[in-house]
């Protein structure tokens, strides 16, 4: 998404525009939610040090 808007512009010679919106939220499944829960643990360590 970051290289989103140069790259359309890039493709249609700066003529077309896009727009973003919220969808919807969902709820995490929960294998992912014990990767992400993992993940954030280790970030809280690396900054704690």
């Amino acid at each position: 998404m970051p290289t989103h808007a140069r790259d359309l512009r890039s493709i249609t010679g700066g003529r077309a525009n896009f727009h973003v919106e919220f969808g919807h939220y969902e709820e995490v499944p929960p294998n992912l939610v014990e990767k992400v829960l993992a993940a954030n643990e280790r970030e809280e360590e690396k900054e704690t040090v």
